[in-house]
């Protein structure tokens, strides 16, 4: 029987922090979901109850969050950062998952999935651990992993920053209390049709007391902030625009026919992460990427909305069934 299928609790890994939704001594497959850039395990709160959703019959006994480097309960690990790091920590926590499951393959399977930053990691962990992707049932990348172009006369890192906008803006607050900090979800233009607890979920894990480990330049405890390094986003958002660094594990992730979920709108519910015309240069390049947009998503809403978690949740159970 699945225990805590529904409310996530706390998990600490190899190195890394994060959350554990269902049980990992039950058997079943395991999913791996590795959140965005300034996210943190609850990223997943919608998609990985979807995934435990019936105790008899599910495929998927246990889903793991970690938080990467520099974010959440990974938060006080320190640098370097960047996406060979993240790819590298997060392959030791699989390496260390499958490890501890005997008799992990066909019966146990292990998938991964990743938003944003996260499918980014996936994509670079592909090309530097090969190895361990030959292991897998297969990897679902959500609205990430293709290399951002930065517009003409910008660089990267301006590109990012300007893109990010808002969610940069909320690192550098300090909030008198989670009530303030709420509020500012509440009036996020991306997230007015998504489920009221899906976001409460997400806003209580995106807050913490402050500490002089949490500041920047210093700055003493105090109220509240994200605990999120803003060090660790500036090194991190500059490897978005760097194909050298996820072009030969898209390639290795193509030819075994992984599904990339893209959405219509972006960020603020605008323009999208991904214009039409990258994707399809794309998918020339590497017609084995299965990119399927999700009608009527935002970048965040992806994860949150309703029926874009089924979406994101049939995805990672296709990639289970077809291994």
């Amino acid at each position: 029987m699945l225990t805590g299928a529904r409310t996530p609790q706390p998990w600490r890994g190899h190195a890394l922090g994060g959350l554990r939704w269902g049980d990992l001594d039950d058997g079943g497959a395991l999913v791996v979901a590795v959140h965005g850039i300034t996210a943190n395990a609850a990223a997943w709160t919608a998609v990985a109850p979807r995934l435990l959703r019936d105790p008899a019959t599910a495929v998927v006994s246990a889903v793991v969050a970690p938080e990467l480097r520099g974010r959440g309960a990974s938060r006080h690990l320190p640098g370097p950062w960047g996406l060979a790091q993240h790819a590298d920590d997060v392959a030791a926590e699989v390496t260390a998952l499958l490890d501890s499951r005997p008799g992990t393959g066909r019966d146990r399977p292990v998938a991964l999935v990743g938003h944003s930053m996260g499918a980014f990691t996936l994509a670079a962990l592909a090309g530097r651990h090969p190895d361990l992707l030959g292991r897998l049932a297969g990897v679902v990348l959500v609205d990430g992993a293709l290399p951002l172009e930065a517009p003409p006369g910008a660089t990267p890192r301006e590109a990012a920053t300007a893109a990010l906008g808002p969610a940069l803006a909320r690192l550098q607050q300090t909030f008198t209390d989670p009530a303030e900090h709420r509020a500012l979800w509440a009036g996020h233009p991306a997230l007015q049709d998504v489920p009221v607890d899906v976001v409460d979920a997400y806003a209580a894990r995106d807050i913490s007391p402050a500490t002089p480990q949490d500041g920047d330049g210093g700055r003493p405890s105090g109220g509240w902030r994200v605990p999120v390094s803003g060090e660790a986003v500036a090194q991190d958002m500059a490897d978005l625009y760097e194909p050298a660094l996820v072009a030969p594990g898209l390639e290795l992730l193509a030819a075994r026919d992984t599904p990339l979920l893209t959405c219509p709108r972006g960020l603020d519910d605008g323009a999208p992460l991904y214009a039409p015309a990258l994707v399809r240069r794309w998918r020339d390049r590497l017609p084995g990427l299965a990119v399927v947009e999700v009608p009527g998503t935002n970048h965040y809403s992806v994860l949150f909305a309703d029926a874009a978690a089924d979406a994101v949740t049939a995805a990672v159970l296709s990639t289970l069934a077809a291994r």
